[in-house]
């Protein structure tokens, strides 16, 4: 029987060579000093092959527990070189059909989203982008995880903060976590997941609370508004000012509506 220190110490030829072990097993000497396992056994009267894998990546003790599991395979009828091809078959098989989510992220995007407003399809995509196609962009959709939705969120919380934007990255996060059940129930809808992992990690990140700016005082609204009015730059940036101060809008919907005069006449404070 073969041991390490016996298998170790075996030297190539200029041919092919092996030395048994027991049952069939045996390690096998190429000229070039690489060593295989092979297990021969008996099939339908006639001698085959198989091989076991590469010394010493395969050790000792494993090629023998292979050699007896390809032996039970024997006994039980079954041919383990057909059997290990038909295994292998399989898994390119499920490889090659594979549903990535990030594909099925693109189609939810396309279909589900196109009514939404481009503003909300470029936070999608962002989204996407920045923090979730990272982690599972890759992965089977029936594969991803409420673990892999977490690490996402909390990958999320620390981006934003090592930015150092405002926020600390909980809203970020548990949006991320609204986009990536959308996408899983598109897929559940569509028969290609079964569950969505979302819903288990729903409550694990919790929304700040917010923190809405003290009201101004009404000598200070009288402050700001002279100050507007002599603000010396930008004639947009004091007419904008202007304009929340007396309307009230927030400040991104000055930025992204474009302001029309009702009076039809070039913008002008005078038009209010």
């Amino acid at each position: 029987m073969l041991s390490d220190s016996k298998i170790r110490s075996a030297k190539p030829k200029e041919k092919l060579y092996r030395i048994g072990d027991s049952d069939g097993l045996c390690i096998e000497i190429k000229p070039n000093g690489k060593k295989y396992w092979r297990y021969r056994f008996q099939w339908l009267k006639k001698t085959q092959m198989m091989s076991l894998g590469e010394y010493p990546i395969i050790g000792l003790a494993e090629a023998r527990t292979k050699r007896d599991e390809a032996k039970s395979l024997v006994a039980s009828g079954v041919n383990p070189v057909e059997d290990k091809e038909k295994q292998k078959k399989a898994k390119h098989d499920e490889y090659e059909n594979r549903v990535l989510f990030k594909h099925v992220a693109a189609e939810y995007k396309a279909e589900k989203l196109n009514n939404r407003s481009e503003r909300y399809q470029e936070a999608f995509q962002r989204a996407l982008d920045k923090d979730i196609l990272k982690v599972i962009g890759d992965k089977d959709i029936k594969e991803v995880t409420s673990a892999d939705v977490l690490t996402i969120m909390k990958k999320t919380i620390a981006r934003v903060k090592r930015q150092k934007n405002h926020g600390t990255g909980e809203v970020s996060a548990i949006q991320n976590r609204t986009f990536i059940g959308g996408v899983m129930r598109y897929a559940i809808a569509t028969l290609r997941a079964e569950y969505d992992p979302t819903y288990a990690v729903k409550n694990v990140v919790e929304r700040p609370e917010i923190e809405h700016a003290r009201p101004m005082e009404k000598h200070e609204a009288a402050q700001l508004r002279n100050k507007l009015s002599n603000y010396g730059g930008s004639t947009t940036v004091r007419n904008a000012g202007l304009v929340m101060l007396y309307s009230m809008l927030r400040t991104i919907e000055i930025v992204i509506h474009q302001l029309k005069c009702l009076c039809d006449k070039p913008f002008k404070m005078s038009c209010f």
